[in-house]
């Protein structure tokens, strides 16, 4: 098990656990740039540790839960320096986050009730979503006011991505995090 943990695209996930506390602190301090620095430095961790892991040759189903573990963490926190930081955001627009957090809640618990864990699926509407979020994020907390069309953009990727993560575990009798589209047949692995 600690061999598992001590390779370097879990370390990448490793740190990306540990900035999550960290980057609370300058939330809660009202930083909203350091914030959207670690919101920087967290999306080239989540990015790296994949790449890293299949150029290593260390792709474990412990390192792809692991990604999945500091992902399920950063999100909602991410969410909560935004209301802390951003609260307008929220007030802008209540019905569109609310589906958008609802949709996310409802995959977690498909993934834990079906599969008795956590069902990440890394899907390629996801890596899309995932740059217009960062993007999105990062902007709205460095410059004043934010733009709407990237909000929409932003959070209609990441409602679809979660759709699509609901229906895949939904229709499949285990979990393939590589599966990459409904669109796709599942991929069969050794």
């Amino acid at each position: 098990m600690f061999a598992d943990l001590v390779t370097i695209p879990n370390l990448f996930s490793l740190f990306r656990l540990v900035l999550i506390p960290l980057l609370w602190v300058f939330a809660l301090r009202d930083m909203p740039v350091v914030v959207a620095i670690g919101v920087v430095v967290a999306a080239l961790s989540d990015s790296l540790d994949g790449v890293l892991a299949r150029l290593l040759n260390q792709e474990t189903k412990f390192g792809s839960q692991l990604d999945s573990f500091a992902d399920n963490l950063f999100k909602p926190s991410v969410i909560a320096w935004l209301l802390i930081l951003e609260p307008e955001l929220f007030s802008d627009h209540p019905y569109a986050l609310l589906a958008a957090i609802t949709v996310y809640i409802i995959r977690i618990i498909v993934g834990l009730v079906k599969f008795r864990r956590f069902g990440n699926l890394h899907l390629y509407s996801g890596k899309i979503g995932s740059v217009l979020q960062y993007v999105f994020i990062v902007l709205a907390l460095i410059t004043p006011g934010y733009s709407e069309l990237l909000f929409y953009l932003a959070v209609g990727f990441f409602i679809f991505t979660n759709t699509e993560g609901i229906i895949l575990l939904l229709t499949r009798s285990e979990v393939d995090e590589h599966q990459g589209s409904i669109f796709l047949s599942q991929r069969k692995r050794s």
